[in-house]
């Protein structure tokens, strides 16, 4: 989602105003397609409301302790608006297991820290582990409305 315009991004003034067609586009789609989008890491867009419109999450988590830091304060966000928040976790390493041990029901795929021959085999199968998970939710374009009205009032509330 982006780019933000060179005055926004280097300036004082928030770029969140240009991804606002797409938060409020998003909820409106009546469609069972998927949509995937891309985005910066970390937590603002979701505070900012753009993954309302969404019926999943899916979060590229390194092992990395900021990496997972930034996979729990989407937790609890998630949660209040009921949406799924899945992990794909990138460079993986079997020495790492412990570390994703928490998160066991809410991965959906992996790609091993591995050298560049394998890769191709490594993203395949990862892709379709992903893929296969993602086919099993459920879509519900209502759902997105609701979520993003429901996002609306809270945060309205709170600017009040």
């Amino acid at each position: 989602v982006g780019p933000t315009p060179d005055d926004r991004l280097y300036g004082k003034e928030c770029g969140h105003v240009f991804m606002s067609p797409i938060r409020y586009y998003l909820p409106m789609l009546h469609t069972e397609r998927w949509v995937v989008m891309d985005s910066t890491a970390g937590t603002d867009l979701m505070s900012f409301g753009m993954y309302q419109g969404a019926d999943a999450i899916v979060c590229v988590v390194e092992p990395r302790a900021n990496s997972i830091r930034v996979f729990e304060q989407m937790q609890p966000i998630a949660a209040e608006f009921n949406l799924p928040l899945l992990m794909f976790v990138n460079k993986h390493d079997d020495a790492q297991v412990d570390l994703f041990a928490p998160y066991q029901d809410q991965i959906v795929g992996r790609l091993p820290f591995t050298n560049v021959d394998a890769a191709a085999s490594d993203t395949s199968r990862a892709l379709d582990d992903l893929y296969q998970t993602l086919s099993r939710l459920t879509i519900d374009p209502t759902l997105r409305r609701q979520r993003l009205r429901q996002w609306k009032a809270g945060h309205d509330a709170k600017a009040a």
